[in-house]
């Protein structure tokens, strides 16, 4: 079996608070734009250099429209091991690149199938890439070794 440079071995939500908008704020037929504010954190255990922590901070922000049908807030921790194979200088970029992209699918399908029970229907999150560009690397949130 070929070996995995990146596997999630554990991953749950610590922080989930969904608020729906009042009948009156919502109309229909509006069409809104959002975008997802997300904050990364990565540690590496001291320990096992291969095994690493990210924590995923979703927020919505309104970025055309007038409504939005819910306002949430979710936290979501996983743990990743990092195969043998990987480059030490490279794992930090690997779990948060990769790492953030596998948990924020697990929040999609979170968010959508508990919205699917909301006044407003199911919300699906926008597609987000996590791939740093120039001036984001600059200020990614890598924390040091726990």
């Amino acid at each position: 079996m070929k070996e995995l440079p990146l596997t999630l071995e554990n991953y749950f939500f610590t922080k989930l608070s969904i608020q729906a908008a009042a009948p009156s704020t919502v109309q229909g037929g509006d069409e809104i734009q959002i975008k997802i504010k997300h904050r990364v954190q990565v540690k590496q255990n001291k320990e096992e250099k291969d095994l690493w922590q990210l924590i995923l901070d979703l927020n919505p922000e309104i970025v055309t429209g007038e409504y939005m049908p819910y306002n949430f807030e979710l936290q979501v921790v996983g743990f990743f091991r990092v195969g043998p194979s990987v480059k030490l200088d490279e794992a930090g970029h690997l779990v948060y690149c990769n790492g953030a992209s596998m948990l924020y699918s697990a929040a999609r399908e979170f968010l959508l199938g508990v919205t699917s029970r909301f006044p407003w229907g199911d919300f699906n999150l926008p597609t987000e890439s996590f791939f740093p560009t120039s001036d984001e690397s600059d200020n990614k949130q890598t924390s040091e070794e726990k």
